[in-house]
Parts: C-alpha cells; structure tokens; sequence
C-alpha cells in the first residue's frame, strides 16, 4: 500500500508539474502580450508627438490659408488613422491577454480539483493500510495511530486505560491439520466474536497472526478481567468453521504512571506467555505479580507452537 501511494504521488507530481510548465508558460505569453501593448502605446504616444510637432511647424511656416487648411486635414487624417489602428491593436492584445488569463483560471481550478481528488485519494489509501484485509479489523498500524491518540488523552486527562491481549491457542496445529482456507476461517469468526462483545469505545485490532488485542478507554481492572473471561469462554463454548474446536490465553494490563506505550505493551506480552505457560485458555492480569517468562519454543506464540 505505501508503495502503491508511492507510485501514484510520483505521478501526480509529474502531471503537476507538466500543467505548472504550461500554467507558466501562459503567463509569460500573457506578460509579452501586456508588454507589446506598452510598447505600441508608447510608440503612438510619440508618433502622435511627432506629427503634432510637424503640424505645429506647419502652421507656423504657412504663407496662405489654404495651403494650412490642406496640410492641418492631412496631418490630422494621419493622426487618426494611426490613433484607430492603435485602439484595433490594443483591443485585439487585450482580447488576447483576457483569453489566455480566463485559460489560465479554468486550469487553476481543473488543478485544484485534481489536487483534491488527489488528497481524497491518499487518505483512502492511507485508512486501507490501516486495515487487516481479512478480517476487516484495524491492523498493527491502525494500532499505532490509535495509541498515540489514546496515549496522549490519558496523558493529559487521567482516567484509566487498559489492554486485553488475545492470542488462539495452537493455532498451527489448526492450520496444519485443517489447511489455512480454515484458519483464515477461524480469524474472521474470532474477529466477529470478540467485536459482538464489545462496546463502542472499545477498540479491537488484530496486530498479528492469531493474536488481538482490545483497548478499553475507562474500565476498571475487575470489569477488563470479567470482559477477558467472558470472550475465551464465548470462543471455547462452541466449535467455529468445520467444528474445529478453539481455545485462546489472553492477558489484561493497565497502564501506569510514567510508562512507556512499549513498557506497557510488553508488560501485556509478558502477562501472555505467563497465560501460555500455565497451560493456556485462561486470561493473566499484569498487575499481579510475574515470574520471567522465557521465549522458549513452548512459549512463543502461535505462529510457532502457540
């Protein structure tokens, strides 16, 4: 997904590119076109200067009146006729100039609506990334991004904020013994079970293989422990696709003052094992004291023996 948004911002860049050459190349038309209006303004300016001062000199020089009359209506015919073709010229450069700037404005918007569409683009692109193509949950990125918002309300406001780490016991020997179409199988009913049970506020992501986790905002330690034991016994209490039977060990964690998202997180991990190594489908609260729980073969999590 970041290298699709990749490839699509590289090209939106070149087409934006391209429309900002033509976008620029229409105003350098446009400023030879004002700057040719100056030009023929200030060349009229001095031929009618010119022809004034000829004119004056006429008048001044003239013996008879009728040799003036004829040399002031030629004088003045050429003002004219230089005067009309200097308003022809300025009026076609000005209907020039407006056609290319009402060009350039319909290419701005065009460019702004692209730019929107554009955006709307990469944020779609971006919440896909955020989410677990098979079952539809928020992923491990999706995770990050909440804890960060979650993570600085409670730092600013107080109030209590846990974790529920949920991970299927064996669920290699599922895959192995029922091929992974079932286990894919088993994930989205497990998301569908564990979501029934939740509350709005409460956040379920799948950050991993087989393993969940539940962020819940304002819930009281006793009340994550009995939410916890309830959803391992709604797993246990009935087979899922082709009656395969499933159980899960989750662990229960509240987060402290002065702890890191890591610490925190890793006290959840270690509450896990400790739910695996007591021989599994049973939640572990962290609070309560911990042995060192080793990451031994037994130990890991599903993806390797669960």
């Amino acid at each position: 997904a970041q290298q699709s948004r990749q490839a699509d911002f590289e090209r939106y860049l070149l087409q934006l590119n391209e429309r900002l050459s033509q976008f620029q190349g229409n105003l350098e038309e446009a400023q030879n076109s004002y700057s040719g209006s100056l030009d023929a303004e200030r060349e009229l300016s001095g031929a009618i200067r010119g022809q004034v001062q000829v004119l004056n000199d006429s008048v001044r020089a003239a013996d008879d009146l009728s040799s003036l009359k004829a040399n002031v209506e030629a004088r003045l015919n050429s003002l004219l006729e230089n005067i009309d073709k200097a308003r022809e010229l300025r009026e076609a450069r000005d209907s020039e100039v407006a056609e290319r700037l009402s060009t350039m404005v319909e290419r701005i918007q065009a460019m702004e609506v692209e730019a929107q569409t554009f955006r709307h683009h990469l944020e779609e692109q971006r919440q896909q990334a955020l989410i677990d193509s098979l079952t539809g949950l928020a992923n491990r990125s999706g995770l990050q991004q909440r804890m960060d918002e979650e993570f600085e309300r409670w730092q600013r406001y107080g109030g209590r904020l846990l974790l529920v780490v949920l991970d299927v016991d064996h669920f290699k020997s599922i895959n192995d013994r029922f091929g992974h179409l079932a286990g894919d199988k088993v994930l989205t009913e497990m998301a569908l079970r564990l979501r029934s049970r939740l509350r709005e506020s409460d956040q379920l992501f799948r950050i991993g293989g087989e393993e969940f986790m539940i962020v819940l905002p304002e819930t009281r330690q006793k009340d994550a422990d009995v939410l916890a034991n309830q959803l391992l016994t709604s797993i246990s209490a009935r087979p899922f696709q082709e009656d395969i039977k499933v159980t899960a060990s989750a662990s229960v964690a509240e987060v402290s003052k002065g702890e890191t998202w890591s610490v925190w997180l890793n006290r959840a991990d270690q509450a896990l094992y400790e739910a695996k190594s007591r021989g599994r489908n049973q939640v572990v609260n962290a609070a309560r004291p911990l042995p060192v729980v080793g990451r031994g073969a037994e130990d890991m999590p599903d993806s390797a023996s669960g």
